[in-house]
């Protein structure tokens, strides 16, 4: 430790590590709490991953939180980053949230927040916990974190040298280093990210697509349903409008039938009584 490293390590390992966590092969368990001390000081159990990387450097870690103890008690994974090797660094088990530590830690919290410091600079909306695999991956000075291999968010502003570290809250919290890699071996795992990224994108702008497509049969159907009752019912009121019509016609027909035949059996009174009184005047 203390050298900005420039080939992949043989593994990843815990260099360095409180007194309140047990470190065992590349698992680090806290085996107490993190506790509150005088003057709003704190020890957190800590761990940090055994490579120093300048700023200037690429860099990738992937961590496994292995067991989220309880719900009360955020795990932070992060960057602590100082300007000498290791000179001005702060003091392990030192609390991340709080003011002092506004350019030192960098951090991705297990309630969702990028931290620096005591500062949320993005609340994530993607917590984590117990199965996540979380990655930061380092390139121009920037962090990215990941959590299961999507990107949540970027931090800036970081110091000469950095070096990963976990701050956990509750005996039992458990995180796993699984990679350390610098240089070729980071860039190529920026690069599958980055290509994973392009694909996801690529695939759902395609699904987008097919959505888009599949609301817009939705809605020529549901317009050409609308068209179709739309025809019917005017084809019912035809239709009613014709029967009544036709009634009507029927009526009026009955009705001038009736007529004509009263006045045909008027008329035939009629010319039956008038030869009957000729008859009698004949007589």
């Amino acid at each position: 430790a203390g050298q900005g490293c420039t080939k992949i390590m043989s593994r990843a390992r815990w260099l360095e590590w409180s007194d309140r966590v047990l470190c065992e092969d590349t698992t680090v368990t806290a085996i107490r709490g993190g506790e509150r001390l005088a003057m709003g000081h704190a020890q957190i159990p800590t761990a940090h991953a055994s490579l120093h990387v300048r700023r200037d450097m690429i860099a990738s870690w992937h961590m496994k939180v292995t067991k989220k103890a309880s719900n009360r008690g955020a795990i932070f994974i992060g960057i602590e980053s100082f300007n000498k090797d290791p000179g001005d660094k702060m003091v392990i088990g030192n609390d991340w949230y709080q003011e002092s530590c506004r350019d030192v830690a960098f951090y991705y919290s297990s309630d969702g927040d990028l931290c620096q410091g005591d500062v949320v600079v993005k609340k994530t909306e993607s917590s984590y916990g117990s199965g996540d695999v979380i990655g930061i991956q380092m390139c121009d000075g920037i962090l990215t974190f990941l959590k299961n291999g999507d990107p949540v968010g970027e931090l800036k502003g970081l110091k000469e040298f950095n070096q990963v570290a976990v701050q956990l809250r509750r005996p039992g919290d458990k995180v796993k280093l699984i990679k350390e890699l610098v240089d070729k071996a980071a860039e190529k795992d920026i690069e599958k990210r980055k290509a994973i990224e392009e694909r996801k994108k690529v695939e759902n702008q395609a699904r987008l697509q097919r959505e888009e497509e599949l609301m817009r049969k939705r809605e020529q159907e549901r317009l050409l349903k609308i068209q179709k009752e739309e025809e019917e019912r005017r084809q019912r009121e035809l239709e009613e409008r014709q029967r009544i019509e036709l009634e009507e016609r029927q009526r009026r027909d009955a009705e001038l039938n009736k007529l004509r035949e009263a006045e045909e059996e008027r008329l035939k009174k009629e010319k039956q009584v008038f030869f009957c009184a000729t008859r009698v005047l004949c007589s």
